[in-house]
């Protein structure tokens, strides 16, 4: 099987942060794209 079909992509382009599907089909606009980008860098642990 195609592995985008495995990942839940069936349109392109695709955006996965984190394993996460957060679009499919088109290009995003900047203020998702960076809203993606910053709650994903919030979610990550502080490296010590």
């Amino acid at each position: 099987m195609n592995p985008h079909v495995l990942r839940r992509v069936i349109f392109t382009p695709a955006v996965r942060i984190d394993g996460v599907l957060k679009c499919t089909g088109r290009v995003p606009t900047l203020a998702e794209a960076t809203s993606w980008l910053a709650t994903a860098a919030e979610a990550q642990p502080e490296e010590s």
